[in-house]
């Protein structure tokens, strides 16, 4: 009776209603359809183009001093290839014309270490020179020997006597300076890394030009030069 009235009411008739009401259930809680739109196809051109303009960050790239070929500058100072079959590990050199009168008859080898940083701020920025045939990087200075050279290096992660640099016994290109870790009374505290290889105890490793070497929380960095041999008579 009350529907009857509602449906007066409103002005529909029931038939109205109940076709509907019939229809109602088929469609409720769906989405009518909808035509979705094709993307165009991408132009294989247009990536390339894309990713060719944007620098990759960090990444620079220089040649090989040894064979030529493109390197990253992160793999050191040496391609992959030439560093295990380089005879020697200096790269960097003058030649015979340009030597002449300041080389000795023999040759010479000189080597550097520059402090890259430490919490020793005297030393930051600081030339290491290599000139004895033994230098030691330590925090203090306990003895020294005829043949040492003492650096004081004020890192408290640091160890005395923490690294030992050897001069090379000969005056050939292909001999080398060579650093260790210490070995007495133990090994140092916090190790000796050479680009980020830790040196085990009694490892001895042969520099080469632009090597990282990092003693607690100072980075040096090593330089070297090697003079060939002078004419005879010239000093």
């Amino acid at each position: 009776m009350f529907d009857k009235l509602k449906q007066w009411l409103a002005g529909e008739s029931p038939q109205t209603l109940r076709v509907e009401r019939q229809a109602v259930p088929a469609t409720r809680g769906r989405r009518p359809p909808t035509t979705r739109r094709s993307k165009p196809a991408p132009d294989p051109g247009e990536h390339d183009s894309l990713a060719a303009s944007v620098p990759i960050p960090g990444v620079v790239e220089q040649f090989c001093p040894n064979c030529g070929q493109p390197m990253l500058a992160a793999w050191g100072s040496s391609c992959g290839n030439c560093r295990p079959a380089m005879s020697a590990p200096k790269t960097l050199y003058l030649s015979a014309s340009v030597a002449q009168g300041l080389a000795p008859a023999p040759g010479l080898s000189l080597g550097w270490l520059v402090v890259l940083q430490s919490p020793d701020e005297k030393r930051r920025g600081a030339l290491i020179e290599l000139t004895a045939p033994i230098s030691v990087l330590s925090r203090g200075v306990r003895r020294v020997a005829a043949d040492e050279e003492w650096f004081d290096i004020n890192d408290e992660f640091m160890s005395g006597r923490h690294a030992i640099v050897h001069r090379p016994r000969g005056n050939e290109r292909s001999d080398s300076f060579t650093i260790r870790d210490r070995d007495e009374p133990a090994p140092s505290a916090n190790g000796t890394f050479v680009n980020s290889h830790k040196l085990g105890q009694g490892e001895i490793v042969q520099l080469s030009e632009g090597d990282i070497i990092r003693l607690g929380a100072t980075e040096l960095i090593f330089k070297s030069l090697w003079l060939p041999p002078g004419k005879p008579g010239r000093a």
